[in-house]
């Protein structure tokens, strides 16, 4: 009887490898799509994920507003039904009609209240966190319609204008916007696709034409190599765009971790000091306290010099 109610060690050892030594709970999400691979302090990977999520999601709302649901509007509020009537004053109608109708509004309301239920859990979370279980290294998943170059480029210029992180332990910002196989064949046609997109193929009258630079990261992983990135790569830029290792005007980051690779295009990246937050930061306080210097020494330059009376017997 007591071997009967006794439970299964599989069942057990199962839910032990649910979370690691240290306690924390191993993640079974699959990096993919569109996002921004983020470098962050040893040991602080949670620290780190909600802190950028915190600040992706504000700046979200401010670039990609979440639309306000249909079932949500001073119309859908207004208009409850039939129910407004003159049905108190119709005295034909019979108790038939008054239930249908009733039935009616009960069916409409719990309709509304299904719709703005579901809108409100699809445009909860437009971030999601990706912990890869790697020590400095996280994944923010963008959802439609956030594009995730854009979204970086406007947290760094906020803290190059401001000098303000808002965050502690974030480090690094890699945006792509698509994910493959970390395969050389499959990273290939994601870029042939994305890089047409990007960065056009000039064909228009307005198109424009980039110099470029591609920077390859490859993190656990063993089949691919940066040297075969760098080498194939460039044969699916549009041939337009011309190479440039000194200044280019985008960098074509291809970032590969584990199993999954992917490719954004990154503009004014020496200017943004390569995407690091923590450098920006620096670099905004000695911009700081070299125009302080500055301006002391300026204003000591205008003063005139200080004359002494000559002494009297």
């Amino acid at each position: 009887m007591s071997d009967n109610k006794r439970k299964h060690p599989n069942k057990q050892s199962g839910s032990r490898k649910r979370y690691k030594s240290d306690g924390t709970r191993i993640s079974s999400t699959t990096i993919h799509g569109p996002g921004v691979f983020i470098t962050c302090v040893k040991g602080k990977e949670r620290q780190a994920g909600k802190e950028i999520k915190e600040v992706f999601e504000a700046i979200s709302d401010e670039l990609w507003p979440r639309n306000a649901s249909a079932v949500d509007s001073p119309e859908a509020r207004d208009n409850p039904g039939d129910d407004n009537s003159d049905d108190e004053d119709d005295e034909d109608d019979d108790i038939e009609n008054l239930i249908l109708k009733e039935r009616a509004k009960l069916q409409a309301d719990s309709e509304r209240k299904n719709n703005a239920s579901t809108s409100a859990g699809k445009t909860k979370h437009r971030i999601v966190i990706h912990y890869t279980d790697t020590p400095c290294i996280l994944f923010a998943g963008c959802a439609s319609p956030i594009e995730p170059v854009q979204l970086t480029l406007a947290y760094l210029d906020e803290v190059k204008r401001t000098g303000i992180a808002r965050t502690r332990a974030v480090q690094r910002l890699e945006p792509i916007s698509g994910t493959c196989m970390a395969a050389l064949p499959e990273l290939l046609v994601l870029g042939e696709t994305i890089l047409r997109e990007k960065l056009g193929d000039g064909d228009s009258e307005s198109g424009r034409t980039y110099t470029y630079k591609i920077l390859s990261r490859i993190r656990n992983n063993s089949k691919l190599t940066s040297a075969k990135v760098i080498e194939e790569l460039p044969k699916k830029v549009p041939p337009c765009h011309k190479v440039s290792l000194t200044n280019p005007d985008m960098m074509i980051l291809v970032v590969a971790f584990k199993s999954v690779a992917g490719i954004g295009v990154a503009p004014r990246y020496e200017e943004l000091r390569k995407y690091n937050v923590t450098q920006l930061v620096e670099a905004r306080d000695l911009d700081l306290e070299q125009g302080t210097d500055s301006r002391m020494k300026k204003l000591q330059a205008k003063e005139p010099p200080e004359q002494t009376a000559a002494p009297t017997d």
